[in-house]
């Protein structure tokens, strides 16, 4: 078990200088870019998302079936809603 720590040791600090490269080479920016946040969110984590859903107009899921009802053609009265 010892080997296989030293062995992950070993590999976790050529993987560091495999990223130190990319960071530094100017012919590659997209690649010089995510190993830089890849470095940056392994340190700090990654951001929170957050997402705005806000409804504009209140539509009815009945009145959404009934919309589409029409746009099919269906006459079939809702015996949910009369």
């Amino acid at each position: 078990m010892a080997k296989a720590h030293e062995r992950l040791e070993m590999l976790a600090r050529k993987a560091l200088g495999v990223m130190d490269e990319l960071m530094d080479d100017l012919k590659f920016p997209t690649t010089r870019f995510q190993a830089a946040r890849f470095a940056y969110e392994q340190q700090h984590g990654r951001p929170t998302e957050r997402v705005d859903m806000r409804l504009s107009g209140a539509v009815g899921l009945h009145d959404r079936i009934a919309a589409v009802r029409k746009r099919l053609g269906e006459t079939r009265p809702n015996p949910h809603n009369p």
